[in-house]
């Protein structure tokens, strides 16, 4: 048993087999929900006689813990339906399919590789220590050898000009040693061909994602990056970012981009046609600033693991802040005194999305005004978000909170203003039935703290 990681331009190569040897291998797709500019794809592709394509969707996902919170809502899950039927939809082209593997853990995994004799699985390299573990356990148990592909972000952690234990603290610092150094983002690549199959489509007791209902979502990636580059939105992005709910005022890249639906290459590279082709500004170096972003919160996990996920945070400092179940409950249903909070909470309930400030907005209330431990803040969006991106929604969670990368050790937002700022005329509240809840929300009152005009 070896597990090998292998970077993305490491993975290009054939490997030669032995004449009358027939070796089977899977791919296993996670949030890398893409044929094109998928390097670990490439690679199983590259290095494969038959080849076996499953997605993992662990049943235990949707069963809620103790604080009725669930991994997966029904808006993600939604989602990952859709971008599933896209994905067999494309995979049919290529004489291959999709097997859903459907089970409470990695049980049936497990049995279609030893049932299948699968020697090789390779993968995308997760950002989480949960999920890293989960692949280790599979390892364990089936003796198959283990290539992953670190490809979530724009640089391979070779090409950053320090180690990860060198991580800066702060993204400020991040950002201008990545960018006074020549970024070095590699050229997308597109698929040509795969291995046939190893079994059958609908075999045994796998789920194909036929099987799955459709929402209406836009999951064609590449059609949405050359729908939003047709267009001059890139040019005022900057300004127009912090709107509440306008589609057109930011990229609504972001569900794409965390379900793998494209590569943040694939965007980076698009941006840098638009600005040869039309025009480079402050708006359009401020989508790449948000890649960079992104790539931050994901180095920050790798450096930290498990402390990304504790009470503490990176910073190791306790916050005054607990969990009371009938805020919280309160909170979840959008009846909190904040008809701003609760329009978006009853938004995020809807639809699944929020937009950059409406997060912030959120998450200030929460741990400030509502006194709530930030973790379960960060649990509620993981269920709810559809662009769901376990680095970048726990280290913005902790930036909020003051346990995290923030060199101002937390957020405090005042509402009353952030509503006059962004939504004065009362549009967004009314959209989203946000209405002022003034009822008791603890059983005792003695610690709920008193909200007064800031």
């Amino acid at each position: 048993m070896t597990n090998r990681r292998i970077k993305p331009r490491q993975c290009l190569h054939r490997t030669t087999y032995m004449r009358g040897i027939m070796t089977n291998h899977l791919f296993l797709f996670t949030n890398d929900l893409r044929l094109d500019d998928n390097w670990a794809l490439q690679a199983a592709a590259a290095q494969s006689q038959r080849l076996a394509l499953a997605y993992l969707f662990d049943d235990n996902e949707c069963v809620a813990d103790f604080s009725d919170c669930r991994f997966t809502g029904n808006m993600r899950l939604n989602f990952i339906r859709q971008a599933l039927r896209q994905l067999q939809t494309q995979l049919k082209k290529f004489d291959q399919h999709l097997h859903i593997v459907s089970s409470h853990g990695v049980s049936a995994l497990i049995e279609f590789i030893e049932r299948h004799q699968i020697t090789t699985l390779f993968c995308s390299t997760p950002a989480a220590s949960n999920e890293q573990r989960k692949l280790a356990f599979i390892v364990k148990r089936t003796g198959v050898t283990l290539h992953s592909v670190d490809q979530t972000t724009l640089q391979a952690a070779t090409d950053l000009p320090f180690s990860i234990a060198e991580l800066p603290q702060t993204f400020s610092a991040f950002r201008r040693k990545v960018e006074k150094q020549d970024l070095n983002i590699q050229a997308c690549i597109k698929l040509i061909s795969l291995p046939p199959p190893v079994a059958p489509k609908g075999d045994d007791d796998m789920r194909t994602a036929n099987t799955l209902s459709s929402v209406e979502y836009a999951t064609n990636g590449a059609a949405v990056l050359n729908d939003y580059f047709k267009t001059k939105r890139a040019l005022t992005y900057k300004q127009t970012r912090n709107a509440l709910d306008d589609e057109a005022a930011s990229t609504r890249f972001s569900p794409l981009l965390a379900n793998g639906l494209v590569s943040a290459r694939q965007i980076w590279w698009a941006l840098k046609t638009f600005e040869q082709n039309q025009q480079a500004n402050e708006s359009t170096y401020w989508i790449g600033f948000e890649l960079l972003w992104r790539d931050y919160f994901y180095w920050l996990l790798a450096k930290h693991k498990d402390r990304f996920f504790k009470f503490t945070g990176i910073t190791g400092k306790r916050p005054l802040t607990s969990f009371h179940p009938q805020r919280f409950k309160a909170f979840c249903s959008g009846q909190t005194p904040s008809a701003l909070v609760n329009a978006a909470v009853n938004q995020l309930n809807a639809t699944g999305y929020l937009s950059n400030r409406a997060r912030q907005i959120v998450a200030s209330y929460f741990v400030n005004e509502l006194q709530l431990d930030w973790r379960f803040g960060a649990k509620f969006f993981q269920m709810q978000l559809i662009d769901y991106d376990v680095a970048a929604n726990w280290g913005n969670w902790q930036y909020i909170a003051g346990v995290g990368c923030d060199p101002r050790q937390g957020r405090h937002f005042n509402i009353a203003k952030q509503q006059q700022l962004y939504d004065p005329d009362g549009h967004y509240i009314k959209r989203w039935r946000g209405q002022s809840y003034r009822q008791t929300l603890d059983s005792d009152m003695v610690d709920w703290p008193q909200l007064q005009a800031r």
